[in-house]
């Protein structure tokens, strides 16, 4: 695979600091045969152990002196105008590289004093200093090299300690003397520094038969089911968690009749979070404070306040309040919209009698 092909997916801040580490590597060993980088070109260079690179046009030697300007995508701002070749200028290309894997753009150099680095520990000042528009203040490559490889141990030593709490009622009605809802919490590690969490609550539908064993079989399906090997991108865990509602669902389907449940779910990776969710159990954000709900409810009085129809707090005490639009097992496929990506911070997923917490903190 090329740079090139491998710059347009995303990766994780370890296999970006793992391929930056060997890109300061090869600069490294050419700036010892008095040699210096000041570009590149992704398409000829190829990922593999070590890196293999096929044009070196980008390469000029030490103190050569330009008679004209230089301009690249990875070129830093002073080579525009000729400039005295310097490894000041190394650096920054690698810094550029850096930037382009954890930001999925590259940085534009007239832009260099305004640039927006995102506020990542480590990465954040590496970033700062090898991209600045200031050549005497950057790294020497020998000092780059050695921060990047005690960055990338930084990020693989950070651990994710996971707080759970659960709890369960019927509440105070007379019509319910036990809940058809289950839940489930799944922890995972996928790596040194990546831990996944996933958290699920499905209430059964108190009209329908079985609806205890439909919470059930969509809990357990959700839990049980093992991750695809490509589960680096958002794309891609959408895409199993939207692939786990539809087992879930057909699992409901086959084995229950006329029964049913609503179905949340949180996944949580390190500091991204996404939700999937059929029905009108709740999934909370809890933050600084305040409550918020992620979740839409499918029901029907959440249509008619979204309508104008009736009120919030009319639709507490309204007749029809427990009919729900969408539920898991009701039918034999799904539609799409169900999945979406949110940013980190407490959770909360419940159904009407039953809530689970989970919070997080490095350690």
């Amino acid at each position: 695979m090329t740079l090139e092909a491998w710059l347009k997916a995303e990766h994780s801040q370890e296999e970006a600091l793992t391929l930056v580490i060997q890109v300061c590597q090869l600069f490294s060993y050419i700036a010892k045969q008095n040699w210096y980088l000041i570009n590149l070109l992704p398409q000829f260079i190829e990922i593999d152990k070590p890196l293999k690179i096929f044009d070196l046009t980008c390469a000029y030697s030490i103190e050569e002196s330009l008679t004209s300007g230089v301009i690249g995508d990875y070129c830093a701002p002073e080579l525009a105008a000729s400039r005295s070749i310097n490894e000041s200028m190394s650096s920054y290309t690698i810094a550029a590289v850096l930037y382009q894997t954890t930001h999925q753009k590259l940085p534009q150099s007239d832009q260099i004093i305004s640039l927006e680095i995102a506020p990542i520990p480590r990465l954040y000042q590496l970033l700062k200093i090898a991209l600045s528009s200031l050549p005497e203040e950057r790294f020497p490559l020998a000092q780059f090299l050695s921060l990047l490889i005690e960055t990338r141990q930084a990020l693989r030593s950070l651990k994710v300690q996971w707080n759970i709490a659960s709890y369960s009622t019927v509440g105070l009605s007379t019509e319910r003397l036990q809940n058809e809802d289950n839940y489930g919490v799944r922890q995972q590690h996928l790596s040194n520094s990546e831990t996944l969490i996933l958290g699920v609550v499905a209430d059964g539908m108190g009209g329908m038969a079985q609806g205890e064993v439909a919470s059930q079989i969509a809990v357990k399906t959700i839990l049980q089911d093992s991750l695809p090997p490509e589960f680096k991108t958002g794309e891609q865990r959408n895409e199993w968690l939207l692939n786990l509602f539809q087992k879930a669902n057909i699992s409901i389907a086959d084995a229950v009749r006329n029964g049913g449940t609503t179905l949340s779910v949180a996944l949580a990776i390190n500091d991204s979070l996404m939700i999937a969710h059929v029905g009108d159990s709740r999934i909370y954000l809890i933050r600084q404070g305040k409550i918020q709900q992620l979740s839409e409810d499918h029901s029907l009085v959440a249509m008619l306040v979204a309508n104008g129809e009736i009120t919030e707090e009319e639709s507490l005490t309204h007749p029809d309040r427990n009919v729900l639009l969408k539920s898991i097992g009701s039918k034999k496929h799904l539609s799409e919209g169900y999945v979406q990506n949110l940013s980190r911070t407490t959770i909360a997923v419940c159904s009407r009698m039953r809530y689970s917490i989970t919070s997080y903190k490095p350690c």
